[in-house]
């Protein structure tokens, strides 16, 4: 039962339109079916937690440390600018932890194809659905879901681009790895071609975004990539990859023009002209200075937690760094960093490719997890299911790498 429900939540996370409307309900304005969905899997998942914490060694050190962090940010809700407020976004942290957890869990023993066929299954059903309510809107047919706020906007169930473009992001940088790591061998031939698709949706979908602080931490991420893989092939789906995206938006401009439009104005706004590019850049100067002011004025323990705007500036910090820093001080950001420390030191750093199939998909992985690193300069991760998520998925790879380890060992 734990795992149908946990497979409906990472479905359903597709969808991140809330219950109640934005901004009319505390708790119900930040809840979706998804999250319904995983309140219900945690409760199935109570006695493997009971378990769990009674043989510690089974649960890994990121998330006693991810525990310590929200324990962190729980203090700083004592001196937050508006404490109940500060409390909820704790409590959607540490309830994503939980999920990350209990996903961990349930499917560690799991074939390790288990989590990616229903993403793949998932980005491909979702970007269907995305480019249908395109067509549908250019000629007056009903949409599945609801119009986004400008036309030729591709987000699918998503309630913005933003929320869409990282969570394929995470999406991508799984199935990167999957595709050229030696973990690809473990696939059918079925689910390899559900991979070639999947990741065809990704970029399809990430072109027709144009999110670019999305883009940007994804191109560096390549780049990185293609430099550590040393393979013929990663070199052949660049290259295909870059013409293919060109031929797109060819297509694009003939059979959905409104997408298009979109695509190239965000593309002249965010990188072209300086002169549209200027206002933007403001307002990210605007935002990062206050959340400095925010730092400055509380040291320790930062405003807190959710509040940043509501006194230093209209919209919250756009960036996990200076999040962290402005709202949550010395204290939350220190904090931070030692978990992301933990985190980032389950990927093998060795030029040397490894023989452990696991071993080569967490190589494979790491320079693109640096390119997300990039990208959460402009976006706020902890609160993404996505990013909690890709931690329950990189532990499950690193369970099966020492286990495989340890059978050669035997052997």
């Amino acid at each position: 039962m734990a795992k149908v429900l946990y497979i409906a939540f990472l479905v359903l996370c597709f969808i991140s339109r809330t219950i109640s409307v934005p901004g009319e309900s505390l708790i119900w304005s930040r809840i979706t079916l998804a999250d319904i969905i995983g309140i219900f899997a945690l409760i199935v998942t109570i006695p493997k937690f009971i378990q769990a914490f009674k043989r510690l060694k089974s649960i890994p050190q990121v998330y006693f440390v991810a525990m310590i962090l929200v324990l962190g940010l729980v203090l700083t809700s004592f001196f937050s600018l508006y404490p109940l407020t500060t409390v909820v976004e704790v409590v959607i942290v540490f309830y994503l932890l939980l999920l990350s957890l209990g996903i961990y869990l349930t499917f560690k023993d799991s074939p390790v194809t288990v989590l990616f066929n229903y993403l793949m299954l998932s980005v491909i059903l979702f970007t269907g659905i995305g480019f249908y309510d395109l067509v549908a809107e250019q000629i007056g047919l009903h949409r599945i879901f609801p119009v986004a706020k400008y036309p030729g906007v591709l987000i699918s169930g998503f309630k913005n681009t933003g929320q869409a473009g990282s969570f394929y992001m995470i999406v991508f940088l799984l199935l990167i790895p999957l595709r050229f790591s030696k973990l690809n061998a473990m696939l059918s031939k079925r689910e390899q071609w559900m991979l070639n698709v999947s990741l065809f949706c990704c970029i399809i979908t990430f072109t027709t975004l144009g999110k670019y602080s999305v883009i940007y931490g994804l191109l560096f991420g390549l780049l990185l990539f293609i430099i550590y893989a040393r393979k013929k092939n990663v070199v052949v789906f660049t290259v295909f990859t870059t013409i293919f995206i060109f031929c797109f938006l060819s297509v694009l401009k003939v059979t959905l023009p409104s997408a298009y439009h979109r695509v190239t104005f965000k593309f002249e706004n965010r990188v072209v002209n300086t002169e549209l590019n200027s206002k933007g850049n403001g307002f990210i100067e605007d935002n990062f200075t206050a959340a400095f002011t925010a730092f400055n004025e509380n040291p320790f323990t930062g405003c807190g937690l959710g509040t940043f705007h509501c006194k230093y500036h209209t919209h919250e910090v756009h960036s996990t760094y200076l999040k962290m820093l402005g709202e949550t001080g010395l204290i939350g950001s220190v904090l931070y960093i030692v978990f992301m420390l933990f985190f980032l030191r389950l990927f093998p750093i060795s030029w040397k490719q490894a023989k452990n199939p696991y071993t080569h998909y967490l190589q494979f992985l790491l320079p693109l997890v640096i390119g997300a690193l990039v990208t959460w300069i402009y976006t706020y991760h902890l609160r993404k299911r996505e990013f909690w998520i890709l931690v329950a998925v990189v532990l499950i790879i690193a369970y099966k790498q020492k286990d495989c380890d340890l059978k050669q060992l035997e052997l």
